[in-house]
Protein backbone atom coordinates (compact mmCIF):
# COMPACT_ATOMS: atom_id res chain seq x y z
CA UNK A 1 0.00 0.00 0.00
CA UNK A 2 2.83 2.37 0.92
CA UNK A 3 4.64 1.53 -2.34
CA UNK A 4 1.51 2.33 -4.40
CA UNK A 5 1.12 5.61 -2.54
CA UNK A 6 4.73 6.57 -3.31
CA UNK A 7 4.29 5.63 -6.97
CA UNK A 8 1.13 7.79 -7.14
CA UNK A 9 2.91 10.74 -5.49
CA UNK A 10 5.87 10.42 -7.86
CA UNK A 11 3.54 10.37 -10.86
CA UNK A 12 1.69 13.41 -9.53
CA UNK A 13 4.95 15.31 -8.98
CA UNK A 14 6.14 14.37 -12.47
CA UNK A 15 2.84 15.54 -13.98
CA UNK A 16 3.08 18.86 -12.14
CA UNK A 17 6.64 19.37 -13.39
CA UNK A 18 5.62 18.56 -16.96
CA UNK A 19 2.70 21.01 -16.76
CA UNK A 20 4.54 23.69 -14.79
CA UNK A 21 4.22 26.28 -17.58
CA UNK A 22 0.45 25.78 -17.85
CA UNK A 23 -0.11 25.78 -14.08
CA UNK A 24 1.83 29.02 -13.55
CA UNK A 25 0.24 30.73 -16.56
CA UNK A 26 -3.24 29.70 -15.40
CA UNK A 27 -2.53 30.95 -11.87
CA UNK A 28 -1.39 34.36 -13.12
CA UNK A 29 -4.31 34.53 -15.56
CA UNK A 30 -6.74 33.79 -12.71
CA UNK A 31 -5.36 36.73 -10.72
CA UNK A 32 -5.64 39.00 -13.79
CA UNK A 33 -9.23 37.95 -14.47
CA UNK A 34 -10.10 38.44 -10.79
CA UNK A 35 -8.74 42.01 -11.01
CA UNK A 36 -10.82 42.60 -14.14
CA UNK A 37 -13.95 41.25 -12.44
CA UNK A 38 -13.41 43.55 -9.43
CA UNK A 39 -12.99 46.53 -11.77
CA UNK A 40 -16.22 45.65 -13.60
CA UNK A 41 -18.10 45.27 -10.29
CA UNK A 42 -16.93 48.70 -9.15
CA UNK A 43 -16.98 50.70 -12.40
CA UNK A 44 -19.25 48.74 -14.74
CA UNK A 45 -18.37 46.96 -17.97
CA UNK A 46 -16.85 50.12 -19.47
CA UNK A 47 -14.22 49.89 -16.71
CA UNK A 48 -12.48 47.35 -18.94
CA UNK A 49 -11.64 50.07 -21.47
CA UNK A 50 -11.62 53.51 -19.84
CA UNK A 51 -8.40 53.41 -17.80
CA UNK A 52 -4.71 52.43 -18.07
CA UNK A 53 -5.02 49.54 -15.60
CA UNK A 54 -7.60 47.44 -17.45
CA UNK A 55 -6.11 47.92 -20.90
CA UNK A 56 -2.64 47.09 -19.54
CA UNK A 57 -4.03 43.84 -18.11
CA UNK A 58 -5.45 42.87 -21.52
CA UNK A 59 -2.12 43.40 -23.25
CA UNK A 60 -0.17 41.69 -20.47
CA UNK A 61 -2.44 38.65 -20.84
CA UNK A 62 -1.90 38.63 -24.60
CA UNK A 63 1.88 39.18 -24.68
CA UNK A 64 3.12 37.48 -21.52
CA UNK A 65 0.53 34.73 -20.95
CA UNK A 66 -1.42 33.74 -24.06
CA UNK A 67 1.45 33.95 -26.57
CA UNK A 68 4.14 32.15 -24.49
CA UNK A 69 1.68 29.35 -23.61
CA UNK A 70 0.64 29.02 -27.25
CA UNK A 71 4.29 28.85 -28.35
CA UNK A 72 5.11 26.33 -25.62
CA UNK A 73 2.17 24.12 -26.56
CA UNK A 74 2.98 24.19 -30.29
CA UNK A 75 6.76 24.03 -29.77
CA UNK A 76 7.21 27.08 -31.99
CA UNK A 77 10.20 29.27 -31.12
CA UNK A 78 12.37 31.68 -33.11
CA UNK A 79 15.68 31.72 -31.24
CA UNK A 80 16.09 28.14 -30.04
CA UNK A 81 14.61 24.69 -30.74
CA UNK A 82 13.26 24.56 -27.17
CA UNK A 83 13.64 26.06 -23.69
CA UNK A 84 14.13 24.59 -20.25
CA UNK A 85 10.71 24.31 -18.58
CA UNK A 86 11.94 25.71 -15.27
CA UNK A 87 13.42 28.87 -16.81
CA UNK A 88 10.44 29.29 -19.12
CA UNK A 89 8.09 29.08 -16.13
CA UNK A 90 10.33 31.44 -14.17
CA UNK A 91 10.09 33.99 -16.99
CA UNK A 92 6.29 33.98 -16.60
CA UNK A 93 6.56 34.56 -12.84
CA UNK A 94 9.14 37.31 -13.42
CA UNK A 95 6.83 39.15 -15.84
CA UNK A 96 3.89 38.71 -13.47
CA UNK A 97 5.73 40.43 -10.62
CA UNK A 98 7.09 43.15 -12.92
CA UNK A 99 3.57 43.86 -14.14
CA UNK A 100 2.36 44.29 -10.54
CA UNK A 101 5.19 46.81 -10.01
CA UNK A 102 4.22 48.62 -13.22
CA UNK A 103 0.53 49.11 -12.37
CA UNK A 104 0.86 49.38 -8.56
CA UNK A 105 0.89 53.17 -8.49
CA UNK A 106 -2.22 53.34 -10.70
CA UNK A 107 -4.09 50.99 -8.36
CA UNK A 108 -3.06 53.24 -5.49
CA UNK A 109 -4.50 56.25 -7.32
CA UNK A 110 -7.90 55.18 -8.62
CA UNK A 111 -9.00 58.48 -10.23
CA UNK A 112 -7.42 57.49 -13.54
CA UNK A 113 -10.76 56.20 -14.80
CA UNK A 114 -12.45 58.40 -17.38
CA UNK A 115 -16.15 59.03 -17.90
CA UNK A 116 -18.32 61.00 -20.30
CA UNK A 117 -19.34 63.54 -17.64
CA UNK A 118 -15.75 64.85 -17.58
CA UNK A 119 -16.02 65.94 -21.19
CA UNK A 120 -18.21 68.76 -19.92
CA UNK A 121 -20.53 68.56 -22.95
CA UNK A 122 -17.84 69.80 -25.31
CA UNK A 123 -18.95 71.05 -28.68
CA UNK A 124 -17.57 72.96 -31.66
CA UNK A 125 -19.13 76.06 -33.15
CA UNK A 126 -19.62 75.99 -36.96
CA UNK A 127 -16.47 78.09 -37.42
CA UNK A 128 -14.37 75.86 -35.17
CA UNK A 129 -15.87 72.75 -36.78
CA UNK A 130 -14.59 73.96 -40.14
CA UNK A 131 -11.17 74.72 -38.67
CA UNK A 132 -11.07 71.31 -37.00
CA UNK A 133 -12.01 69.60 -40.27
CA UNK A 134 -9.41 71.50 -42.31
CA UNK A 135 -6.72 70.90 -39.69
CA UNK A 136 -7.49 67.16 -39.58
CA UNK A 137 -7.31 66.95 -43.37
CA UNK A 138 -3.94 68.71 -43.36
CA UNK A 139 -2.68 66.12 -40.85
CA UNK A 140 -4.05 63.31 -43.04
CA UNK A 141 -2.56 64.73 -46.25
CA UNK A 142 0.88 65.01 -44.61
CA UNK A 143 0.53 61.41 -43.40
CA UNK A 144 -0.63 60.17 -46.82
CA UNK A 145 2.19 61.99 -48.62
CA UNK A 146 4.92 60.27 -46.62
CA UNK A 147 3.18 56.92 -46.14
CA UNK A 148 2.33 56.58 -49.83
CA UNK A 149 5.98 57.19 -50.72
CA UNK A 150 6.84 54.40 -48.28
CA UNK A 151 4.28 52.11 -49.94
CA UNK A 152 5.82 52.82 -53.37
CA UNK A 153 9.32 52.12 -52.03
CA UNK A 154 8.17 48.87 -50.38
CA UNK A 155 6.48 47.82 -53.62
CA UNK A 156 9.63 48.65 -55.59
CA UNK A 157 11.89 46.38 -53.52
CA UNK A 158 9.19 43.78 -52.76
CA UNK A 159 7.44 43.07 -49.47
CA UNK A 160 9.67 40.05 -48.70
CA UNK A 161 12.84 42.09 -49.18
CA UNK A 162 11.38 44.90 -47.06
CA UNK A 163 10.55 42.54 -44.19
CA UNK A 164 14.07 41.07 -44.29
CA UNK A 165 15.77 44.48 -44.25
CA UNK A 166 13.56 47.03 -42.53
CA UNK A 167 16.61 48.73 -41.04
CA UNK A 168 18.16 49.27 -44.45
CA UNK A 169 14.83 50.51 -45.79
CA UNK A 170 14.55 53.06 -42.96
CA UNK A 171 18.13 54.31 -43.21
CA UNK A 172 18.25 58.03 -43.92
CA UNK A 173 14.48 58.53 -43.96
CA UNK A 174 13.50 58.29 -40.31
CA UNK A 175 11.40 61.47 -40.29
CA UNK A 176 9.50 60.30 -43.40
CA UNK A 177 8.44 57.13 -41.62
CA UNK A 178 7.53 59.07 -38.48
CA UNK A 179 5.34 61.54 -40.39
CA UNK A 180 3.56 58.55 -41.95
CA UNK A 181 2.00 57.87 -38.55
CA UNK A 182 0.04 61.12 -38.83
CA UNK A 183 -2.52 59.06 -40.78
CA UNK A 184 -3.19 57.28 -37.48
CA UNK A 185 -3.68 60.61 -35.65
CA UNK A 186 -5.94 62.04 -38.37
CA UNK A 187 -8.22 59.04 -37.98
CA UNK A 188 -8.59 59.78 -34.25
CA UNK A 189 -9.15 63.49 -34.94
CA UNK A 190 -11.88 62.83 -37.53
CA UNK A 191 -13.59 60.47 -35.11
CA UNK A 192 -13.35 63.05 -32.32
CA UNK A 193 -14.87 65.66 -34.66
CA UNK A 194 -17.70 63.27 -35.43
CA UNK A 195 -18.44 62.90 -31.70
CA UNK A 196 -18.51 66.60 -30.75
CA UNK A 197 -19.35 68.50 -33.96
CA UNK A 198 -22.70 69.10 -35.65
CA UNK A 199 -21.08 68.36 -39.03
CA UNK A 200 -21.37 64.64 -38.36
CA UNK A 201 -21.76 63.46 -41.94
CA UNK A 202 -18.60 65.09 -43.32
CA UNK A 203 -16.56 64.08 -40.26
CA UNK A 204 -17.87 60.52 -40.45
CA UNK A 205 -17.03 60.16 -44.16
CA UNK A 206 -13.57 61.63 -43.53
CA UNK A 207 -13.10 59.21 -40.63
CA UNK A 208 -14.07 56.20 -42.77
CA UNK A 209 -11.67 57.29 -45.52
CA UNK A 210 -8.77 57.73 -43.07
CA UNK A 211 -9.58 54.42 -41.36
CA UNK A 212 -9.55 52.52 -44.66
CA UNK A 213 -6.26 54.15 -45.62
CA UNK A 214 -4.76 53.21 -42.22
CA UNK A 215 -5.81 49.59 -42.78
CA UNK A 216 -4.14 49.61 -46.21
CA UNK A 217 -0.91 51.27 -45.06
CA UNK A 218 -0.37 49.27 -41.87
CA UNK A 219 -1.22 46.04 -43.69
CA UNK A 220 1.35 46.75 -46.41
CA UNK A 221 4.13 47.51 -43.92
CA UNK A 222 3.10 44.57 -41.68
CA UNK A 223 2.30 46.76 -38.68
CA UNK A 224 -1.08 45.21 -37.93
CA UNK A 225 -0.75 45.61 -34.17
CA UNK A 226 -1.12 49.39 -34.71
CA UNK A 227 -4.56 48.73 -36.19
CA UNK A 228 -5.52 46.73 -33.12
CA UNK A 229 -4.45 49.60 -30.85
CA UNK A 230 -6.23 52.14 -33.08
CA UNK A 231 -9.56 50.32 -32.71
CA UNK A 232 -9.21 50.23 -28.91
CA UNK A 233 -8.26 53.93 -28.93
CA UNK A 234 -11.46 54.78 -30.79
CA UNK A 235 -13.50 52.88 -28.19
CA UNK A 236 -11.83 54.83 -25.36
CA UNK A 237 -12.41 58.19 -27.08
CA UNK A 238 -16.05 57.22 -27.52
CA UNK A 239 -16.37 56.47 -23.80
CA UNK A 240 -15.00 59.90 -22.90
CA UNK A 241 -16.49 62.23 -25.49
CA UNK A 242 -19.88 60.65 -26.14
CA UNK A 243 -22.53 63.07 -24.86
CA UNK A 244 -25.15 61.80 -22.45
CA UNK A 245 -25.60 58.31 -21.11
CA UNK A 246 -24.16 55.42 -23.03
CA UNK A 247 -26.76 53.12 -24.46
CA UNK A 248 -27.50 49.66 -23.10
CA UNK A 249 -26.68 48.36 -26.57
CA UNK A 250 -23.12 49.68 -26.31
CA UNK A 251 -22.61 47.93 -22.96
CA UNK A 252 -23.87 44.72 -24.52
CA UNK A 253 -21.45 45.15 -27.42
CA UNK A 254 -18.52 45.55 -25.02
CA UNK A 255 -19.60 42.42 -23.12
CA UNK A 256 -19.88 40.50 -26.39
CA UNK A 257 -16.46 41.78 -27.52
CA UNK A 258 -14.79 40.74 -24.24
CA UNK A 259 -16.46 37.33 -24.29
CA UNK A 260 -15.50 36.75 -27.92
CA UNK A 261 -11.80 37.26 -27.07
CA UNK A 262 -11.87 34.35 -24.59
CA UNK A 263 -13.99 32.16 -26.89
CA UNK A 264 -11.59 32.80 -29.77
CA UNK A 265 -8.61 31.97 -27.54
CA UNK A 266 -10.12 28.62 -26.53
CA UNK A 267 -11.07 27.94 -30.16
CA UNK A 268 -7.45 28.44 -31.24
CA UNK A 269 -6.16 26.14 -28.52
CA UNK A 270 -8.64 23.48 -29.61
CA UNK A 271 -7.68 23.97 -33.24
CA UNK A 272 -3.98 23.42 -32.52
CA UNK A 273 -4.77 20.43 -30.34
CA UNK A 274 -6.81 18.83 -33.15
CA UNK A 275 -4.23 19.59 -35.83
CA UNK A 276 -1.39 18.15 -33.77
CA UNK A 277 -3.33 14.92 -33.16
CA UNK A 278 -4.66 14.42 -36.68
CA UNK A 279 -1.68 15.62 -38.68
CA UNK A 280 1.99 14.77 -38.82
CA UNK A 281 2.79 18.30 -39.97
CA UNK A 282 2.31 21.28 -37.69
CA UNK A 283 0.74 24.40 -39.16
CA UNK A 284 2.47 27.43 -37.66
CA UNK A 285 0.90 30.04 -39.95
CA UNK A 286 -1.31 31.69 -37.36
CA UNK A 287 1.28 31.45 -34.56
CA UNK A 288 3.89 32.97 -36.88
CA UNK A 289 1.56 35.86 -37.68
CA UNK A 290 0.69 36.53 -34.02
CA UNK A 291 4.30 36.05 -33.01
CA UNK A 292 5.41 38.80 -35.36
CA UNK A 293 3.10 41.26 -33.63
CA UNK A 294 3.06 40.17 -29.97
CA UNK A 295 5.68 37.42 -29.57
CA UNK A 296 8.02 39.39 -27.33
CA UNK A 297 8.03 37.01 -24.38
CA UNK A 298 10.50 34.64 -26.01
CA UNK A 299 13.08 37.43 -25.65
CA UNK A 300 12.81 37.07 -21.88
CA UNK A 301 12.91 33.26 -22.00
CA UNK A 302 16.12 33.43 -24.06
CA UNK A 303 17.74 36.01 -21.74
CA UNK A 304 16.91 33.82 -18.72
CA UNK A 305 18.75 30.85 -20.22
CA UNK A 306 21.78 32.65 -21.66
CA UNK A 307 24.63 34.85 -20.47
CA UNK A 308 24.84 38.43 -21.68
CA UNK A 309 26.43 41.70 -20.61
CA UNK A 310 24.14 44.26 -18.97
CA UNK A 311 23.71 47.42 -21.02
CA UNK A 312 23.18 49.63 -17.93
CA UNK A 313 20.76 52.09 -19.53
CA UNK A 314 22.54 52.32 -22.88
CA UNK A 315 19.40 51.66 -24.95
CA UNK A 316 17.48 54.39 -23.09
CA UNK A 317 20.31 56.83 -23.74
CA UNK A 318 20.18 55.85 -27.41
CA UNK A 319 16.48 56.75 -27.46
CA UNK A 320 17.07 60.30 -26.28
CA UNK A 321 19.97 60.67 -28.73
CA UNK A 322 17.91 59.36 -31.64
CA UNK A 323 17.11 62.85 -32.92
CA UNK A 324 20.84 63.38 -33.56
CA UNK A 325 21.66 61.99 -37.04
CA UNK A 326 24.11 59.08 -37.00
CA UNK A 327 26.05 60.88 -39.73
CA UNK A 328 27.02 63.44 -37.06
CA UNK A 329 27.77 60.81 -34.41
CA UNK A 330 28.59 57.46 -35.97
CA UNK A 331 29.38 55.70 -32.68
CA UNK A 332 26.26 56.72 -30.79
CA UNK A 333 24.54 53.79 -28.97
CA UNK A 334 22.10 51.43 -30.68
CA UNK A 335 18.55 50.88 -29.53
CA UNK A 336 17.43 47.69 -27.79
CA UNK A 337 16.40 45.90 -31.00
CA UNK A 338 19.86 45.76 -32.63
CA UNK A 339 21.49 45.04 -29.25
CA UNK A 340 19.20 42.07 -28.65
CA UNK A 341 19.83 40.81 -32.18
CA UNK A 342 23.58 40.81 -31.53
CA UNK A 343 23.09 39.07 -28.17
CA UNK A 344 21.17 36.21 -29.78
CA UNK A 345 23.07 36.14 -33.10
CA UNK A 346 26.50 37.69 -32.39
CA UNK A 347 27.76 39.94 -35.17
CA UNK A 348 24.49 39.80 -37.13
CA UNK A 349 23.81 43.54 -36.82
CA UNK A 350 26.64 45.68 -38.15
CA UNK A 351 26.23 49.37 -38.92
CA UNK A 352 25.88 49.91 -42.68
CA UNK A 353 25.65 46.20 -43.43
CA UNK A 354 23.08 45.16 -46.03
CA UNK A 355 20.29 42.96 -44.71
CA UNK A 356 20.38 44.30 -41.15
CA UNK A 357 17.27 43.42 -39.18
CA UNK A 358 16.21 44.19 -35.65
CA UNK A 359 14.00 42.58 -32.99
CA UNK A 360 11.11 44.08 -31.06
CA UNK A 361 11.70 44.21 -27.34
CA UNK A 362 9.11 45.81 -25.06
CA UNK A 363 9.26 47.17 -21.52
CA UNK A 364 10.17 43.99 -19.63
CA UNK A 365 12.72 42.76 -22.18
CA UNK A 366 14.49 46.10 -22.28
CA UNK A 367 14.76 46.51 -18.51
CA UNK A 368 16.09 42.94 -18.26
CA UNK A 369 18.73 43.67 -20.92
CA UNK A 370 19.84 46.85 -19.18
CA UNK A 371 19.58 46.08 -15.47
CA UNK A 372 19.24 42.31 -15.01
CA UNK A 373 16.59 40.41 -13.05
CA UNK A 374 16.95 42.23 -9.71
CA UNK A 375 17.60 45.66 -11.24
CA UNK A 376 14.49 45.39 -13.41
CA UNK A 377 12.15 45.92 -10.46
CA UNK A 378 13.36 49.39 -9.37
CA UNK A 379 13.81 50.31 -13.05
CA UNK A 380 10.19 49.43 -13.91
CA UNK A 381 8.96 51.26 -10.80
CA UNK A 382 10.86 54.42 -11.77
CA UNK A 383 9.55 54.22 -15.34
CA UNK A 384 5.99 53.72 -14.04
CA UNK A 385 6.39 56.65 -11.63
CA UNK A 386 7.59 58.90 -14.46
CA UNK A 387 4.59 57.85 -16.59
CA UNK A 388 2.34 58.47 -13.57
CA UNK A 389 3.63 62.05 -13.25
CA UNK A 390 3.04 62.77 -16.95
CA UNK A 391 -0.49 61.36 -16.87
CA UNK A 392 -1.25 63.08 -13.54
CA UNK A 393 -0.38 66.49 -15.00
CA UNK A 394 -2.49 65.90 -18.10
CA UNK A 395 -5.31 64.39 -16.01
CA UNK A 396 -5.65 67.58 -13.98
CA UNK A 397 -5.66 69.93 -16.96
CA UNK A 398 -8.99 71.61 -17.69
CA UNK A 399 -8.02 72.25 -21.31
CA UNK A 400 -9.63 69.69 -23.69
CA UNK A 401 -6.28 69.30 -25.50
CA UNK A 402 -4.81 68.05 -22.22
CA UNK A 403 -7.62 65.50 -21.95
CA UNK A 404 -7.05 64.32 -25.53
CA UNK A 405 -3.32 63.95 -24.86
CA UNK A 406 -4.07 62.12 -21.61
CA UNK A 407 -6.27 59.55 -23.34
CA UNK A 408 -3.84 59.14 -26.25
CA UNK A 409 -0.79 58.70 -24.01
CA UNK A 410 -2.38 56.35 -21.51
CA UNK A 411 -3.45 54.22 -24.47
CA UNK A 412 0.14 54.07 -25.72
CA UNK A 413 1.60 53.32 -22.28
CA UNK A 414 -1.02 50.60 -21.76
CA UNK A 415 -0.54 48.91 -25.14
CA UNK A 416 2.44 49.61 -27.41
CA UNK A 417 4.80 50.18 -24.48
CA UNK A 418 4.61 46.45 -23.69
CA UNK A 419 5.86 45.27 -27.09
CA UNK A 420 7.71 48.21 -28.70
CA UNK A 421 11.39 49.05 -28.58
CA UNK A 422 11.73 52.15 -26.37
CA UNK A 423 13.74 54.05 -28.99
CA UNK A 424 11.04 53.66 -31.64
CA UNK A 425 8.24 54.19 -29.12
CA UNK A 426 9.78 57.41 -27.80
CA UNK A 427 10.38 59.08 -31.18
CA UNK A 428 7.06 57.89 -32.63
CA UNK A 429 5.17 59.23 -29.60
CA UNK A 430 6.88 62.62 -29.87
CA UNK A 431 6.01 62.97 -33.56
CA UNK A 432 2.42 61.81 -33.21
CA UNK A 433 1.74 64.20 -30.31
CA UNK A 434 2.69 67.20 -32.47
CA UNK A 435 -0.68 67.45 -34.33
CA UNK A 436 -2.63 67.17 -31.07
CA UNK A 437 -0.60 69.99 -29.49
CA UNK A 438 -0.89 72.15 -32.64
CA UNK A 439 -4.66 71.67 -32.55
CA UNK A 440 -4.80 74.07 -29.56
CA UNK A 441 -3.61 76.94 -31.80
CA UNK A 442 -6.26 76.39 -34.48
CA UNK A 443 -9.43 75.24 -32.71
CA UNK A 444 -11.34 76.46 -29.68
CA UNK A 445 -13.55 74.00 -27.83
CA UNK A 446 -16.74 75.23 -26.18
CA UNK A 447 -18.79 73.81 -23.33
CA UNK A 448 -22.56 73.78 -23.12
CA UNK A 449 -23.98 75.42 -20.03
CA UNK A 450 -26.04 73.10 -17.85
Amino acid sequence: MEIQKNIYQNKLELQCKENMVYIIALSILTICILAQVLIVKRFGITGLFNNPISISIFFFELIHLFMPVLQWYAGYFRYAPSYDEFYYSLSLVYCGFLFVVYIFIFFYKFDYFINSQESGNLYLTPTNSNRFLVFSWIVLIVGIYFSFKNILNINAIGVDSYLKDRIGFSAGQGYKILFSHWTYISCILFYLGYLISDKKKVFFLSFIFSLIYCFIYYSVNSNRNSLFVLVISLVVFYLYFKKGERSALFSKLIKAFSLSIFIFAFYLIGKFRTSSVNSNQDDYGFIHSLNGAFGNHENIAWLFENDYGLLLGQTYLASFLNLIPRSLWEDKPFGAGPELKNMIYPGSYVLGQEGNSSLTTGLFTETLMNFGIIGSFPAVFLIAFFIFIILAILRQMKNPIGKILYIYLFMLFSTQFFYAEFLGFYTRTLFTCIPIILLAFFVKFNRKEH
